[in-house]
């Protein structure tokens, strides 16, 4: 049926999808308690998601990693697995929710990034879920994978795990809000939350605790619809490689070039014949002490030549004896 088929398309946009999608059918168990049908689909969807959840990270994912693990388990105060957090959740449910709120990690820079999150939520409508707490079973997984991150920078407001939010606030709070007859608490509610997610809003794009790139969300401002590069210029020689080429690229470039059988996300490597960086794009997913590091390794080997450089963008092609 339809509803297996976005089910499915849910599933394979990213593998931690599948363990949000558990918790989604957890909470909706409340509000479809008096539907045996709904209850059957919800508890089918429920036993699916953790069955591609547990085959994906366990099974399929480490088989394709360069080390025959999965590459994305980063929460080293619960465990070296997710098999392992789930013990620790269970043995120790204080100091996890301590976690919730404290520099864990204890960098520098990390105070006060889960506080600040914490207040953009609630003032955004976080605090109606209270009268709907089904919908805060919802976000648990969502919380745990942000705020439990190894990276003091996943906890902040404008890193990952961000977006699930949104969803689950929007519909949980006009839900609550719907539940009112009375036309003045309606309103009043709704303008609440509605200004609150304006001050939240007008907070992001003017100051952070962790430092963001403001002209990503400062939509009224020039600058957000600009590169500091000749992007006409970069399109004309990415084009220049042969369609069916294999390549590892930067998360910018990725999008522009997935239209293919092999592709990686920089620093993976392996049979590319060719590499396509930038020191003007973000090094992500490693630091830029890294990404200097690896670009200098492959400037220096004889596997790889410059197939085109500029003060804005290096393709390196390997050469065809080193494949």
């Amino acid at each position: 049926s339809c509803t297996f088929i976005l089910l499915l398309l849910l599933l394979v946009s990213k593998e931690n999808i599948s363990l949000w999608i558990l918790f989604i059918c957890l909470g909706l168990l409340f509000d479809y308690r008096k539907d045996k049908k709904a209850i059957r689909y919800l508890l089918v969807f429920a036993s699916i998601s953790i069955i591609y959840f547990l085959l994906v990270t366990y099974v399929v994912m480490p088989s394709i990693s360069n080390n025959g693990t999965y590459p994305h388990f980063h929460y080293s105060a619960l465990g070296n697995n997710s098999y392992e957090a789930f013990k620790y959740l269970i043995s120790h449910p204080s100091e996890c929710i301590k976690m919730l709120f404290i520099n864990h990690i204890n960098h520098p820079s990390g105070n006060y990034v889960k506080l600040e999150l914490h207040i953009f939520l609630l003032i955004s409508g976080l605090f109606m879920l209270c009268f709907k707490p089904n919908y805060l079973i919802m976000l648990i997984p969502i919380y745990f994978q942000k705020l439990f991150h190894d990276n003091y920078i996943m906890w902040s407001i404008d890193a990952q795990y961000s977006i699930e939010f949104a969803p689950i606030l929007t519909i949980g709070v006009f839900s609550v809000i719907s539940k009112y007859k009375k036309r003045y608490l309606v309103n009043t509610l709704s303008a609440i939350v509605l200004i609150g997610t304006l001050i939240s809003t007008i907070r992001t794009m003017d100051n952070t605790v962790v430092y963001t790139n403001k002209s990503k969300i400062r939509i009224y401002q020039p600058r957000h619809y600009k590169r500091n590069y000749n992007v006409k210029l970069i399109h004309k020689h990415i084009n220049k490689i042969p369609q069916n080429a294999i390549i590892s690229a930067q998360s910018p470039f990725l999008p522009h070039l997935a239209l293919r059988d092999n592709i990686y996300l920089f620093p993976i490597v392996k049979d590319a014949e060719y590499i396509i960086l930038s020191s003007k794009e973000d090094p992500y997913p490693i630091s830029k002490e890294i990404f200097d590091s690896e670009m200098e390794k492959i400037m220096n080997s004889k596997k790889w030549q410059k197939f085109f450089k500029n003060e804005d963008l290096i393709i390196f092609k390997r050469i065809s004896d080193n494949i």
